[in-house]
């Protein structure tokens, strides 16, 4: 989709970029200050909203939708950059599809296994800026598309990628789940 041509450069921290980074071993990666406010997106919506969003539960239903699914991808964010597998790998969806700078992964347990796990330690230990969040939200599904930049250190050297994750969630009976993520990254050069 046009979508997936415009953010195939930049995105999560799956990339070759990246990749090359932790193919070094000695690197971790953090997503963020690691903290989370328990298991419920409501809650955490309720207790954690930027000052722009206290005023939600004034606004329709549509604008109270969205909270609840940007309260959703916040938590998976912060489970996902303090190295919290178990909570990640149960925030998708049993038939969620990935794709990681323009490749369709072959399965979503082979992805979290084989390929997101050994991620971890370096998201875990990268510092994380977020530039932008947009949410598009329906009746039970939402679009959440973050762009940040990730600062990533191996052997004394900083290495900077621009960022983009874009979470298709839907909402069942057991809330919010993850049913198509989109990351792909790019270096950030520093030349002028």
């Amino acid at each position: 989709s046009t979508e997936d041509e415009d953010h195939h450069d930049s995105g999560h921290s799956h990339d070759k970029g990246l990749e090359a980074v932790q193919e070094d071993k000695d690197v971790g990666h953090s997503h963020g200050d690691g903290g989370y406010a328990g298991d419920n997106p409501a809650q955490m919506a309720d207790t954690e909203m930027h000052s722009d969003e206290a005023d939600v539960h004034q606004h329709d239903t549509q604008t109270s939708r969205e909270t609840s699914a940007l309260g959703f991808v916040t938590l998976f964010q912060q489970a996902l950059f303090s190295g919290d597998f178990d909570r990640v790998a149960s925030s998708f969806a049993p038939d969620a599809t990935v794709f990681e700078n323009g490749k369709k992964e072959a399965s979503l347990k082979g992805y979290l296994e084989h390929h997101l796990k050994p991620e971890l330690p370096m998201l875990k230990s990268a510092d994380r800026q977020v530039i932008s969040q947009n949410v598009i939200g329906g009746e039970d599904l939402a679009i959440v598309t973050t762009s940040s930049i990730l600062t990533i250190e191996n052997k004394g050297q900083q290495h900077r990628f621009n960022s983009i994750e874009t979470l298709g969630i839907s909402e069942g009976p057991d809330g919010w789940k993850v049913v198509h993520a989109h990351w792909s990254s790019r270096p950030i050069s520093d030349q002028k």
